[in-house]
């Protein structure tokens, strides 16, 4: 798989999920408020080129949404809590 999308990661005390190098994790675009987390993350493999995706930014802590560009057509992937 290239894309997971993910409800209710885990946190740790830094605020940060956990994955391996070979993950991307993509949080939702809307900052933080206090004692608040973010409940959907996107995590994109490195075999998908950076240049190729991008994350759309979206006013909420419960969506990430994932722009894939192909040759002509745009994928969006939505990830919602």
């Amino acid at each position: 798989y290239d894309i997971l999308c993910i409800q209710e990661p885990h946190w740790d005390f830094l605020q940060m999920t956990r994955a391996t190098r070979a993950w991307t994790v993509v949080r939702p675009s809307r900052t933080l408020e206090e004692g608040k987390w973010y409940r959907a993350v996107t995590m994109v493999h490195q075999r998908l080129a950076t240049e190729k995706w991008e994350r759309v930014e979206v006013d909420s802590r419960d969506v990430v949404v994932v722009k894939l560009r192909g040759e002509g057509l745009d994928v969006y992937i939505y990830n919602i809590y």
